[in-house]
């Protein structure tokens, strides 16, 4: 349901109790309406609006810890990527297709995280590898490093490619919470 019909149900719901405590207030007694009651009643409406409070603030901080958590993932991801192509860069000429590989799968992996599919489906198909990314690893394992930085940066590629891989599916280990 929008926020708007939830917003509208609530109107209702306050407006129309407002009109039937001005209605019954009518109709009760003298005693009822005592300034010891009214104290009671607004002591009373203090703790509901004080726990009201208290659960609403609860709220905001787990849903902003789960914001911060998705963020900071979305960062890493972003990191790792960047990472991962310079260390490319570096290694030589014979990257290039690597490097195209990795910008074209950037675009799948931002649409496979903000897409608007439901989380059921979005949920399956993210822990399994997909063809571009397996031909991508086996691209970066089949690399001849010519020299000692290339061994060293090719190593290093690889840990970079599975820091990513870990940082990717830990977004899908709550299939209830979103990033972004």
């Amino acid at each position: 349901m929008s926020s708007l019909g939830l917003s509208s149900i609530a109107f209702a719901c306050i407006f129309g109790a407002t009109l039937l405590g001005m209605y019954l207030r009518i109709l009760l007694p003298a005693q009822h309406l005592s300034t010891e009651s009214r104290d009671a009643i607004r002591l009373s409406m203090g703790v509901i609006g004080t726990m009201s409070a208290l659960v609403l603030g609860l709220l905001i901080a787990s849903a902003k810890s789960t914001y911060d958590a998705k963020n900071n993932q979305v960062k890493q991801l972003t990191v790792d990527i960047i990472v991962l192509d310079q260390l490319l860069a570096q290694y030589g000429p014979e990257t290039r297709v690597l490097r195209d590989l990795l910008r074209r799968g950037t675009a799948s992996l931002a649409d496979r995280i903000w897409s608007d599919r439901d989380v059921a489906t979005a949920t399956k198909t993210a822990f399994a590898m997909s063809s571009e990314a397996g031909a991508f690893l086996h691209m970066i394992e089949e690399l001849t490093p010519q020299t000692e930085i290339q061994r060293s940066l090719r190593a290093r590629a690889i840990t970079t490619l599975t820091d990513l891989a870990q940082t990717r599916l830990s977004l899908y280990a709550h299939p209830g919470e979103r990033a972004g």
